[in-house]
């Protein structure tokens, strides 16, 4: 998989503002990312929750 380095901080930037704020949840367990083929294109979908809201950012990613 090739991805940019400017747009995986850009996404997972965006995604830790959907983390929450609780210290007594470590963020890999508010944290995911996965990767997703459609006819546009592939992407990558980093996930984040602050156990109650679910936010996702995605990016395209250029691989085969």
């Amino acid at each position: 998989m090739n991805i940019k380095t400017s747009d995986l901080q850009k996404v997972v930037n965006l995604a830790i503002k959907g983390c929450g704020q609780n210290s007594q949840i470590p963020l890999t367990q508010l944290f995911g990312l996965r990767t997703v083929a459609t006819e546009e294109g592939n992407y990558l979908i980093v996930g984040s929750t602050d156990t109650i809201n679910y936010f996702y950012a995605k990016t395209e990613i250029n691989s085969d």
